[in-house]
């Protein structure tokens, strides 16, 4: 693949992540709300993995979407 291929790939997926955009932000707002609490401390890691099960999640929900659009018209 070449690298257009690359970019067209990910300007295709864009429009089908837009508008998860704020679950991602509400996981990472948490995990930094965790430094407020005495016996707790935030991770910058839990925080990635937090946004990137979000994106994960809105990704696969799209898939399915799309298949089972295409498999009913």
């Amino acid at each position: 693949m070449t690298f257009r291929d690359h970019t067209d790939c990910l300007f295709r997926v864009a429009p089908a992540v837009r508008g998860r955009g704020s679950p991602m932000i509400f996981s990472m707002l948490l995990e930094g709300l965790q430094a407020l609490a005495p016996d707790r401390t935030p991770n910058l890691m839990a925080a990635i993995d937090g946004a990137g099960g979000v994106l994960a999640a809105a990704l696969l929900a799209e898939l399915f979407i799309r298949v089972r659009s295409r498999r009913a018209g």
